[in-house]
């Protein structure tokens, strides 16, 4: 049996200051954005993902896990609030990487980024041929349960954070289990044997599996911003994304993520 492998990518942020955005793209003045260091190596470290997802023999979906874009909120460090035209620079960034799979899934994010319904995306999966929900049409979806030959996955951008990093997973396990115990509840004999969740939203990635399930929250591509800065100034930024396999009716995964440079160290005269 052939292994069924799925790629999550989220958080990309597309218009803020310390997120991926790609290098040309114009702005509603008709010039163009100036990379910092850190966006540049952002942009290798973008391509470094493009190319590890080339070496796989086969992809069999994407799935963009919410916030794709940063919205129009003047509180943030903004490329441009103008945000068809951050939308414009997520379908050049993610092109290249949605061209690897035939089926490439659009999660909702935050409604504070993103709009109501997650609005400012749909044309972003619109450009991308995104898969639509069959009973709706949509493009976006709220929520994606997703049979990986057999191992059903449950993916959904929120997730409860913690200030400790020594519980990360408690907040994956939990909510893997109550999502199970909520199924088992409402549908009985019929409920679907989900056997792992994949989050996002908390910008700290993690994976975790126990009696043969799994849950893996993603990292972002976002750098620490000014609100970063103030309600987490102790936490080291994340970059990252994720895959997940199923075989034999067995779950694997894990999240990969990019080393950062070091801190720099002000020395005294």
């Amino acid at each position: 049996m052939s292994v069924y492998r799925v790629l999550f990518v989220a958080d990309t942020h597309t218009g803020s200051t310390v997120s991926p955005w790609p290098e040309g793209h114009p702005l509603p003045d008709g010039g163009t954005w100036q990379l910092s260091r850190p966006q540049r190596m952002l942009a290798n470290f973008w391509d470094q993902m493009l190319e590890e997802a080339l070496a796989f023999d086969h992809i069999d979906a994407i799935v963009s896990l919410g916030d794709l874009v940063d919205g129009g909120n003047p509180k943030a460090g903004l490329i441009t609030d103008r945000v068809d035209y951050q939308a414009g620079a997520a379908v050049e960034l993610l092109a290249p990487l949605r061209e690897l799979s035939e089926r490439f899934y659009v999660v909702r994010g935050t409604e504070w980024h993103t709009g109501k319904g997650d609005q400012h995306v749909t044309s972003i999966a619109r450009d991308l041929g995104a898969t639509p929900i069959p009973s709706t049409g949509e493009l976006t979806w709220p929520e994606l349960y997703l049979d990986m030959d057999g191992c059903i996955i449950h993916c959904a951008h929120h997730i409860g954070g913690t200030s400790n990093p020594m519980y990360e997973a408690t907040a994956v396990l939990k909510a893997l289990d109550t999502l199970m115990l909520e199924l088992m509840s409402k549908y009985g004999k019929l409920a679907p044997n989900v056997m792992g969740i994949v989050r996002a939203h908390r910008h700290r990635a993690i994976s975790v599996s126990k009696n043969g399930r799994m849950g893996m929250v993603l990292a972002p591509w976002k750098l620490k911003d000014n609100l970063a800065h103030k309600v987490a100034p102790e936490s080291i930024p994340e970059i990252g994304y994720g895959v997940m396999e199923a075989e034999d009716g067995k779950l694997s995964g894990w999240v990969r993520t990019f080393d950062l440079p070091l801190p720099h160290i002000e020395r005294g005269a």
